[in-house]
């Protein structure tokens, strides 16, 4: 993987970017792009070190990541768990998406193309217990984000879920009958670390002095 350069983004799958996804599109605050995925640091950042991994193509979530990108996601997902624990000095790291597979959701209400979460974290909390106690429904624990998409295309998975990976174990939420608010795994991160609420709105709070400081630290570490 490089540093910033958006010139190197892969070829052969430029075609397949919708014109309107802002995240097909973007240009700005890229720490590394590989050859089908880049690292960034977003808007609304909860905290230093927060990074989407983002494909280069448009792809509705990362339950349906074809298996010949799954080898790069995964050697992108453990170098960029690597950097954030050296350079954070810390080895909690949670990992998240809130997927939404084929029609699951109103393409209006949400960013429709996989970003995977990464972000430090420096307090103590287990997310899959809370969520579980706040959304009253069991998890599914899975062996490996293989097994996780195995899963979703066994069960023709065709629904939200929320995905989490905290370095330990991988379990996923289907959301069946529920409706989530927006925004709601900020909520679940602001909540058990006692934050403001009020920052789960990330387009009322961007938080770019977060942004930046994450793009100074990071992009000379790829």
């Amino acid at each position: 993987m490089t540093g910033i350069d958006v010139s190197k983004v892969a070829t052969g799958i430029d075609n397949v970017k919708e014109q309107n996804c802002p995240l097909c599109n973007i240009n700005k605050n890229i720490l590394c792009h590989g050859d089908s995925f880049y690292v960034m640091s977003p808007k609304g950042s909860l905290a230093s070190g927060h990074c989407f991994i983002v494909p280069h193509f448009h792809l509705d979530c990362y339950g349906r990541l074809q298996d010949s990108f799954v080898d790069e996601l995964l050697e992108t997902k453990i170098r960029l768990r690597n950097i954030l624990a050296k350079e954070y000095h810390t080895d909690k790291i949670i990992i998240f998406e809130h997927g939404h597979i084929g029609n699951a959701q109103k393409p209006t209400e949400y960013c429709k193309h996989a970003h995977l979460h990464f972000v430090p974290i420096e307090f103590n909390g287990d997310f899959v217990v809370f969520i579980e106690k706040n959304l009253k429904i069991k998890p599914i624990e899975f062996s490996s984000f293989r097994h996780f998409k195995s899963y979703v295309k066994s069960e023709n998975m065709n629904e939200e879920y929320l995905y989490i990976d905290d370095g330990g174990s991988i379990s996923a939420f289907f959301l069946t009958s529920i409706q989530l608010p927006r925004h709601y795994f900020r909520y679940c991160y602001l909540k058990l670390g006692n934050k403001s609420l009020e920052h789960a709105d990330w387009m009322k709070h961007p938080n770019w002095g977060t942004v930046e400081d994450t793009v100074k630290k990071l992009v000379d570490k790829f």
